[in-house]
């Protein structure tokens, strides 16, 4: 993983909503807790790249809603493989 993404992994945990679930097998729930995931998951790769689709955003009440997206990825390991 970069440096920089090292150092940025604090601002990567910002931009996600407070109770967020991230879910690659074993779910973490909050931004500390993604946070703290980032640098084990990203450690391997040299670049990533992430789609957005069908998301589905549901009224819970009048000023709150639950969202659930599906995310298409691309990884590029160290060792030059793509998956």
């Amino acid at each position: 993983m970069s440096n920089k993404l090292m150092r940025e992994k604090e601002k990567c945990a910002q931009l996600l909503c407070s109770g967020t679930t991230f879910d690659e097998g074993s779910a973490v729930q909050g931004r500390g807790q993604i946070e703290m995931l980032l640098p084990k998951l990203l450690k391997f790769f040299s670049a990533i790249s992430h789609r957005i689709s069908n998301t589905r955003i549901i009224r819970t009440a009048d000023d709150q809603a639950s969202a659930t997206s599906y995310v298409y990825a691309g990884h590029h390991k160290l060792d030059g493989t793509h998956f």
